[in-house]
């Protein structure tokens, strides 16, 4: 996978005041559908064992997630800031993947943002679940693609957050990242990590 690009899948989150409807980025809109967008059509969406139809309407020029969405949203338990992975495996089919607290089994979704300041973080809820606070630190692989960089995982002894420092710099400059780009991390084992890269204006 080109970390860079994931053409057919975006990551959104769920909205505080409107949960019940979900958002979808007019560029994944016009790669997926052109200018033929299915308004008022029913698709389906693979939720886990759940398969559900959730119907696009339009709303401020855009195609949105309506009629069915709260029902994946309310089985899932998902909360306001919670993330959702939604890839395209057909014109009116989708498979999702739900990131309580961020996180969704062994990856987790973090914002490129702290990269000013050399670093990214770990999702808290991932750390304390693969790490923990007698974590010392220590140096993993961060795949972008076919390409890796040797980055160090550090504890924070005042917060006990997780992050990645000494090396993130470089990956930052050579990807190279947008501070506003959302990183999904998926663990490929204790110290490797495969890093895809996510517009936020765009979810692709």
């Amino acid at each position: 996978m080109d970390s860079r690009v994931n053409a057919l899948s975006f990551i959104a989150f769920i909205d505080k005041e409107e949960p019940f409807l979900m958002e979808i980025p007019n560029a994944f809109a016009y790669n997926l559908w052109g200018d033929n967008i299915p308004y008022y059509k029913t698709v389906d969406i693979r939720d886990g064992e759940n398969l559900r139809k959730v119907r696009i309407t339009k709303r401020n020029n855009r195609p949105v997630f309506t009629d069915g969405w709260i029902m994946l949203v309310r089985h899932n338990q998902l909360k306001y800031k919670d993330g959702i992975l939604i890839k395209a495996v057909g014109q009116l089919k989708f498979e999702v993947l739900c990131y309580k607290d961020l996180v969704c089994q062994n990856s987790f979704i973090t914002a490129a943002i702290e990269s000013e300041l050399g670093m990214c973080l770990m999702a808290d809820k991932f750390f304390n679940e693969f790490y923990g606070q007698n974590f010392k630190g220590g140096m993993t692989k961060v795949y972008f693609g076919q390409r890796f960089w040797n980055v160090r995982l550090e504890r924070s002894s005042e917060t006990e957050d997780g992050y990645f420092k000494a090396g993130w710099s470089k990956v930052v400059e050579e990807v190279p990242l947008d501070t506003e780009y959302f990183l999904v991390f998926t663990r490929l084992d204790s110290m490797t990590f495969d890093v895809s890269v996510f517009d936020p204006d765009t979810g692709t």
